[in-house]
């Protein structure tokens, strides 16, 4: 028969630690700390009640003594209040166990008097009942055999949690060891302050790396202060002040903490946020609802008005005050720092949620953007504020804030003609699209409002490039302007949210069927090709007329997507991914949609010659590699060069049939388009030629990835694109741009540039590689043997045992010249003679289709 556990059969181990002793000990560290110092025991009270400047605290025999330098102090009292914190924690965890073991050994000896649940009589009756034939001794033992088993397993049961506790007891033991021998880190700190070792002496000592000492009803003293403040119309008091510091120190740990995984605020910090703002959002401590909402009667959207109106107050304090909301608010919206949507005031939450109406249009009401436009100058100081720089706000409030503002630009709202928030459209879109996932859950409709659905980001944009904005849309620009940037990064993860941010921002406005989610009868690409109205001579004026500096934004992403443009049309079953090599990338663009895309940026004219000369500087710098592409390289540079020309060439053509002759100059015949690629080639070549200059910086942020051009790159710029400036543009006379009949006028001979031209060049440079690479097997003496012959005098092309520079050789012998040059390449080997004639036929029939596109539409 088993036998039944007694008292004795469950013994935890104990701790052989005391925690007094070690409290004692943590108190001596603190003490020595403030005797380090030369300030005394106070010190330690008044660092632990208080926020003060270390060097405050520093007696002044020692700061003379010292030179004023108070570095080493600081360290050393450093080490010593480290010390007594980590000791401090080691006692409280010796503690803790102790008294989770005192409780473990109650239950149990609890259990072992209630016989581990088992009624003895009660199971002695109903097992008699059961079997009557039992004798007593029978029908005791069953009964004691099932009181050893239900102790045996209450047993186990204890022994599994005692072991536990006593686990983390140990892990706890080692941790305090190694912070100790350690000493004091960023991870560390959190990890002690944020457990409730939070103190005015760890944030005096180690900044922002420690949570501050702060609960909820702090946060509730510091909105009743303010409101009161606000009231009466006072100044900020020094006890403010101090208090509103606090927020702002929050703010930037929030800040620090954004990147980093697993760090957070400490429960306090949001608690004495969300308390703060509770009573910010509220009237006298009431719901503003309770007796009609009214966002001027709630301090927290009247303190900007309150900062602004005040004589008394510093600017010093202004921006204190306004920085300090406005990052407080950012901070305890961010999910990645403990924060969240749901931890926001009732009001900015309301506003927010975009559920107000039955139909799309009666969503957000004067009173909401009244919210919107008091928290503006909150967020507005936060943009100001270089030590705020990188504050985000939340994932789901930024997205919800932007989603909140396209409501209001909606033109379909007839409800919100009250509140104009186009002033305030800098600072709220400035916070909200800070947060590059939540701008790309916009824009892909991940994040989707109530009553758009899947509709969603063709909902925001049409509300916010949509608009006819006074500022050519600058703020609304901002819901793109960070795409090139992550796209030319070197974060994985900020490039994958671009790219696919681009996608669906290329695939949305080129959407050319209206009655794809029902709610517009306008396709989205018509609307923003036609649907701004009169403006000028326009009378359906289109994206870039209205909104430049959206369209020149737009021109940026469709240029840091660039390759995608170039490549060959995708497969039918083509889908979005994103992988950490190039060959698991595919951004998928039919040829329309490029062709639309090109369209929509060039009705700006900025934006179009932006775009222009960066692809031809993106042709040129690449054709300066003919000499080192290997087999089939040069069909393909040339069919992608052709492929980004001939969309400038459709998506010109489309916009001058769009915008109608005469309006603004442009026109879609052969001597307009062949000007306007003149010129894009002559600024692509000026681009090119200052990558190695004082300009490199900012060439390489237009044209990322273009290197210092070799002998091929110069000698196109200066046979090709830079005669022009000293002639008639080429474009306008030899039409060679679209491989038409050359126009009517005559050029001096030295300016007579053909298409021919560029062949010669790339056959010069060919050649030149060959030479310079000992693989090809060719010299300066087979030059010179092809060129006799071919009954041709060497001296064309050769300097003795040097090949000329082709702007060496007289115009009219530089037929003979590229005659010899591809004689050469067809002695020698076939590759350089396919690279070279693949580059300039490919590029000129693959610009061939995308014109043909462009007369179709």
């Amino acid at each position: 028969m088993p036998s039944i556990p007694t008292v004795g059969s469950f013994d935890p181990p104990e701790s052989t630690a005391d925690e007094d002793t070690l409290a004692a000990e943590a108190e001596a560290l603190e003490a020595n700390s403030g005797r380090i110092v030369g300030s005394g025991d106070n010190l330690v009270s008044d660092m632990r009640s208080t926020a003060v400047d270390f060097s405050e605290i520093v007696s002044d025999r020692l700061q003379q003594e010292a030179g004023n330098s108070t570095g080493a102090y600081l360290a050393a009292m450093q080490g010593a209040a480290w010390g007594a914190m980590v000791t401090g924690k080691w006692a409280s965890d010796v503690k803790t166990y102790k008294t989770r073991r005192e409780e473990l050994i109650e239950e149990w000896e609890e259990a072992v008097g209630d016989d581990f649940g088992v009624d003895r009589a009660a199971l002695g009756s109903e097992i008699g009942g059961d079997s009557p034939s039992m004798t007593a001794d029978a029908i005791d033992r069953a009964v004691q055999n099932a009181v050893a088993e239900a102790g045996q397993a209450k047993l186990t049961e204890m022994e599994g949690e005692a072991d536990t506790a006593y686990e983390e007891y140990k892990d706890n033991a080692a941790e305090a060891g190694r912070m100790l021998t350690a000493g004091p880190s960023p991870e560390d700190l959190r990890i002690l302050t944020g457990g409730g070792a939070a103190s005015w002496m760890a944030f005096n000592l180690w900044g922002t790396d420690a949570a501050l000492p702060v609960t909820g009803s702090d946060g509730r003293d510091l909105g009743e202060a303010l409101a009161e403040a606000m009231a009466a119309g006072d100044e900020l008091t020094p006890e403010l002040r101090a208090q509103l510091e606090m927020v702002y120190a929050i703010a930037e740990r929030a800040q620090e903490f954004q990147g980093i995984d697993g760090a957070e605020l400490s429960a306090g910090e949001l608690e004495f946020l969300e308390a703060f703002y509770d009573h910010m959002d509220s009237v006298d401590g009431r719901d503003p609802y309770a007796g009609g909402f009214n966002p001027a009667n709630s301090p927290l959207y009247s303190v900007g008005d309150w900062a602004a109106n005040s004589e008394n107050m510093s600017e010093e304090d202004k921006r204190l005050l306004l920085s300090a909301l406005g990052g407080g608010i950012l901070a305890l919206s961010n999910e990645s720092v403990g924060g969240g949507l749901d931890r926001l005031p009732d009001n900015v939450r309301v506003t927010l949620d975009n559920q107000h109406g039955d139909a799309p249009g009666e969503l957000l009401w004067p009173d909401h953007a009244a919210v919107l436009g008091g928290l503006s100058p909150l967020f507005g100081n936060v943009l100001d504020d270089a030590a705020l720089s990188e504050l985000e706000g939340g994932r789901e409030f930024s997205a919800a804030l932007t989603v909140a503002l396209a409501e209001h630009f909606n033109p379909d709202n007839s409800i919100n003609t009250a509140t104009d928030l186009e002033s305030d459209s800098g600072n709220l879109l400035g916070v909200s699209t800070r947060n590059h996932e939540a701008n790309t859950d916009v824009l892909t409709g991940d994040y989707q409002h109530s009553q758009y659905g899947d509709d969603s980001p063709e909902f925001v944009l049409r509300s916010l490039f949509g608009h006819d904005w006074e500022d050519g849309g600058t703020a609304a620009s901002l819901l793109t302007d960070w795409i090139p940037e992550a796209m030319y990064g070197d974060d994985p993860h900020e490039e994958e949210l671009a790219a696919l941010a681009a996608h669906s921002l290329y695939t949305t406005m080129t959407n050319e069927d209206p009655a794809a989610g029902g709610h517009w009868d306008q396709s989205a690409f018509e609307f923003f090709t036609d649907g701004y109205g009169q403006i000028g001579a326009d009378e359906a004026a289109s994206l870039g007329v209205a909104n430049p500096e959206i369209a020149r934004s737009l021109g940026d992403v469709v240029f840091s997507t660039i390759p995608y443009f170039a490549e060959g049309p995708p497969d039918s079953d083509d889908e979005f991914s994103w992988g950490p090599e190039p060959e698991d990338r595919h951004l998928p663009l039919d040829i329309r949609t490029r062709a639309s895309m090109f369209e929509l940026v060039m009705a700006d004219e900025q934006a179009a010659n932006d775009l222009g000369g960066r692809v031809y500087a993106l042709a040129i710098g690449t054709a300066d590699g003919l000499h080192e592409w290997s087999h089939g390289e040069a069909g393909r540079f040339g069919a992608e060069a052709g492929r980004l020309i001939g969309l400038l060439d459709a998506g010109y053509a489309n916009l001058a049939g769009d915008v109608g002759e005469g309006v603004e100059g442009r026109n879609s015949d052969i001597t307009a388009t062949d000007a306007r690629h003149a010129a894009w080639a002559r600024a692509g070549s000026s681009i090119v030629k200052e990558v190695g200059g004082e300009f490199a910086g900012e060439i390489r942020d237009k044209v990322p990835g273009l290197k210092t051009l070799g002998t091929l790159g110069k000698v196109v710029i200066k046979e090709i694109f830079e005669a022009p400036k000293w002639a008639i543009p080429l474009g306008q006379t030899e039409g060679w741009w679209l491989n038409s009949d050359p126009g009517s006028v005559e050029l001096a001979a030295e300016f007579q540039m053909t298409r021919s031209d560029m062949t010669r060049a790339m056959a010069d440079n060919a050649v030149t590689g060959m030479l310079a690479d000992p693989a090809s097997g060719v010299t300066t003496a087979d030059v010179r043997a092809a060129a006799e012959a071919a009954g041709q005098d060497p001296g064309v092309v050769l300097d003795g045992d040097r090949l000329k520079d082709l702007e060496e050789i007289p115009s009219h012998l530089r037929d003979e010249a590229e005659g010899i040059y591809v004689d050469v390449m067809n002695g020698a080997n076939s590759d350089y003679r396919e690279m070279y004639e693949n580059y300039t036929v490919e590029m000129e029939l693959e610009r061939a289709d995308i014109r043909r596109l462009a007369a179709a539409q």
